[in-house]
């Protein structure tokens, strides 16, 4: 069992997270952010993987005692990958560096990241909301390169209301490539459930869910964003 100690810095850190929708984040040039521009390569290093569990989408937040507080899901490799629709849980990890480990609702009518004519476009939807620009952004996975023009792709969005959503000028934010810190290039079978960590006023750290190739390992990669100078 998680100590009492734990249990409290989870609460802070969901309270954390909470804030971070609304914090201040200044806007860039042409107030457009361009989250595609600010991708890094990744290092090696910066890869939730265990040997025994197939790893998937991860959340994290930073706490009031400066860790970063991860919470991911996972299951069994014994399994299968096909498992992850009965054997699913949600794990728990702590580390010094974001890189290592209300309700009632309303439901309303009409869609979002869609487009006319088009079967699943987009999923796995992460929005946020920057005060200082007054509009919410989201990143999504776009099936099809319906949005980005790219394939299988991540796409960014914007809106002034949180309901009506168009695509960012410059909309693409990543393809299946994964730009490792060494140079390499390396192609991926997924790269998905996108999550940013918001950090310090601005997105810090992208986290996507990547399966490497049909049949092969699941991990979380952690993608470093460049910060602006003039966001700095």
């Amino acid at each position: 069992m998680i100590a009492d100690r734990t249990r409290q810095i989870i609460r802070n850190s969901i309270a954390i997270l909470i804030a971070c929708f609304s914090s201040n984040v200044k806007a860039q040039v042409g107030n457009d952010l361009n989250i595609g521009a600010m991708v890094q390569p990744v290092p090696e290093n910066y890869v939730l993987r265990d040997t025994t569990y197939f790893i998937w989408g991860a959340s994290v937040v930073k706490g009031h005692d400066k860790k970063y507080h991860m919470f991911y899901s996972r299951w069994p490799k014994e399994v299968g990958f096909s498992a992850w629709v009965t054997d699913s849980e949600i794990a728990y990890a702590v580390a010094d560096k974001p890189e290592e480990p209300t309700g009632p609702f309303r439901k309303l009518e009409g869609l979002i990241f869609y487009k006319e004519g088009k079967k699943f476009p987009a999923e796995d939807p992460y929005i946020w909301y920057q005060h200082s620009d007054d509009r919410y952004y989201a990143i999504v996975k776009d099936m099809k390169g319906t949005f980005t023009n790219a394939g299988t792709s991540l796409a960014f969005f914007k809106s002034n209301d949180g309901l009506n959503w168009e695509p960012a000028q410059k909309a693409l934010v990543s393809g299946l490539d994964i730009h490792w810190e060494d140079g390499n290039v390396q192609r991926v079978g997924r790269l998905e459930r996108p999550q940013v960590l918001i950090e310090n006023g601005q997105p810090g750290t992208l986290y996507c869910a990547v399966l490497y190739n049909r049949g092969g390992a699941t991990v979380n990669v952690h993608i470093p964003l460049k910060r602006e100078e003039s966001n700095k």
